[in-house]
């Protein structure tokens, strides 16, 4: 073989050395790049899942402390007192649920004005008012209590339904003390929202009643917002990554790229 040629077929082999090479070398550096990005969204996902739990978890221990109080407790022995006396009870609370629904919505009527107007219904609106000073934004939709036989006694607005005894959240809260919901579209208070539902005993374990606070999607909105932005300051990071919170439905609640626009569109989406 020529001197020449076997230059050549050097030269050929040497590229294709540097070829495999090359190749190897963008395929370990993708492969690595896959890892880091795997990595970097399941600690993001970690650290999103965990601020969110950890506000659910700061309203249940408010309104636990809240529903601790003995003018709250008493008010709501009174009404069972009231209903315990009545001889008609299932009767009267039938027509007044049936009264209720019956009534055009966004209108009240005397009956629930005088629930809304309950001394412990000022109360829990101002309860309200003080969390979402704290908190920088309009954290519930809605309040509520009811008594043991189901029916609101407390209400910081009127409700879809006078009776809430029939409602998955209520026997579920009454079972197991504490029901946390699913994000959905709160009839009532017109926004995406989480149920937090809390069972009220007196000081002797006796049942007294459910509260419903309607945490509205907002307060988790402004959380994540501020995880994300944090999470995502790096510039190579936030070119990486978008993050969107969607709900069952698969409509989209908060996204990273527009957050303010999705929060603002709620109503729409409901």
């Amino acid at each position: 073989m020529r001197i020449a040629h076997k230059l050549i077929i050097g030269v050929l082999l040497l590229i294709v050395m540097i070829w495999t090479v090359g190749l190897y070398a963008v395929h370990v550096g993708e492969e690595h790049l896959r890892k880091a990005i795997v990595s970097d969204t399941s600690l993001l996902a970690s650290e999103m899942i965990g601020s969110v739990d950890r506000a659910v978890s700061e309203v249940v221990l408010e309104w636990q402390t809240y529903t601790a109080r003995s003018d709250f407790k008493q008010a709501l022995a009174d009404s069972n007192a009231e209903f315990a006396a009545r001889p008609d009870a299932q009767a009267y609370i039938n027509e007044q649920d049936f009264k209720w629904r019956s009534h055009p919505a966004g209108q009240t009527t005397p009956f629930m004005d005088a629930i809304v107007d309950h001394p412990q219904s000022h109360a829990l609106k101002r309860q309200i008012a003080v969390i979402s000073k704290v908190r920088g934004c309009k954290v519930f939709g809605e309040v509520f209590v009811t008594n043991r036989y189901g029916v609101n006694v407390m209400q910081t607005g009127r409700t879809s339904d006078y009776r809430q005894d029939d409602e998955k959240w209520w026997k579920e809260a009454v079972r197991d003390g504490l029901f946390i919901g699913e994000v959905v579209c709160d009839e009532s208070s017109g926004v995406f929202s989480r149920d937090v539902c809390i069972r009220i005993d007196d000081e002797k374990g006796n049942y007294l009643g459910v509260m419903k606070a309607v945490l509205s999607m907002k307060h988790i909105i402004a959380i994540l917002k501020h995880t994300v932005e944090r999470s995502l300051s790096d510039t190579v990071l936030s070119r990486r990554f978008h993050v969107l919170l969607m709900d069952h439905k698969r409509r989209v609640i908060f996204s990273s790229l527009d957050s303010d626009s999705v929060a603002a569109k709620q109503n729409k989406y409901c």
